[in-house]
């Protein structure tokens, strides 16, 4: 027996891809060389070949496709080359408004006489909320350079889109909404975070003042199970500072790293700097002292969507490429970074 298919059949049958074109990749984005291949095409505005009908499964009520896993895992890639809080902290992938159990207060042994009443105490929990907060990043492309089929338009887009997201990330995951009255619509930040914890250490000295041992004050001020995955960060300006300082025997307390793939150490941890960090002034944090890989969390809500804006810049031929990501940070635990801040 032979069943034709109707009209509508055979539409929804070429509307989708074939095989393993569109299962949906553990690290984001859309699977499958056909939808890479389509989505490309969609780029440079060559829908042949049923390309708006392969990408049609993966596109969304608003607008715009979910990129392809090949060009989701660069972008991802280069993201954490250009924003030093992906390379410190850890990543996870949320589907809704995340909640993180926290241990507020643990529980404390006690010695007890033979025969006496145990007195127990409990374990309390709280919990740290991620939220997704929406990025977008627009670029704009000449249809000459699209039309171009050897130009590389996707390391093009790659690159530019993991530039403008990373710079505005590193900002926002350490600064966060800091002005006084500025409405919620960025992550509140690491640093306004501990700006306001009791567990900042403060010093009183001037930044020209600053000595080793005001740095060895803030490692041990960490609690010792934190500082087996501890890490320095500062900005350029106080890094400068501190390749300067020498020790009682004369020697830098400086420890260059000799390998392009690992940091420079300072009293035997990594050493990293952000342009976004304060600069070196009076009652300013100007370096942070903690484990950020177990710690420091960053939230990312579902998949990151690509638009492209055609007609809005048509009159002068150019075309506009719009990529949304919602993101959100937490520190799970105010003990496990340290604040030094000047008086």
């Amino acid at each position: 027996l032979t069943l034709e298919k109707t009209e509508d059949e055979e539409f929804f049958a070429s509307a989708k891809p074939v095989g393993k074109n569109s299962f949906s990749s553990k690290f984001g984005g859309v699977q499958g060389e056909d939808y890479r291949k389509n989505f490309v095409n969609a780029i440079r505005g060559k829908f042949k070949n049923n390309a708006a009908n392969y990408l049609r499964e993966s596109s969304l009520p608003d607008g715009g496709y979910l990129v392809p896993s090949e060009f989701h895992k660069e972008i991802v890639s280069a993201l954490e080359d250009e924003n030093v809080m992906r390379q410190i902290g850890q990543t996870i992938t949320t589907a809704s408004s995340h909640r993180i159990p926290i241990v507020s207060t643990k529980p404390a042994a006690a010695w007890v006489a033979e025969g006496e009443e145990i007195n127990f105490s409990n374990e309390t929990f709280g919990s740290v909320n991620l939220e997704a907060y929406k990025l977008a990043v627009a670029i704009k492309v000449s249809n000459e350079l699209l039309a171009d089929s050897f130009y590389p338009i996707e390391e093009h887009l790659t690159r530019e889109f993991a530039l403008a997201f990373g710079r505005a990330e590193e900002d926002a995951f350490l600064n966060g909404t800091t002005a006084l009255g500025e409405t919620a619509k960025k992550p509140t930040g690491l640093l306004p975070t501990l700006a306001t914890s009791p567990l900042t250490t403060t010093i009183s000295t001037q930044a020209s003042a600053l000595a080793p041992d005001d740095l060895v004050n803030l490692e041990f001020s960490l609690k010792r199970p934190y500082r087996k995955n501890a890490v320095w960060l500062m900005s350029d300006s106080l890094l400068s500072q501190i390749r300067r300082m020498k020790d009682s025997t004369e020697r830098f307390i400086w420890q260059p790293s000799f390998m392009d793939s690992e940091p420079s150490k300072l009293f035997g941890y990594p050493v990293y700097t952000s342009a976004y960090m304060p600069a070196i002034a009076s009652g300013n944090v100007i370096a942070l002292f903690g484990d950020f890989k177990d710690f420091f969390v960053i939230g990312e809500r579902g998949q990151r969507v690509f638009k492209p804006l055609r007609e809005l810049f048509a009159m002068s031929d150019q075309t506009a490429f719009l990529m949304l990501e919602r993101v959100d940070v937490a520190l799970t635990d105010l003990s496990a970074v340290k604040a030094l801040k000047l008086a």
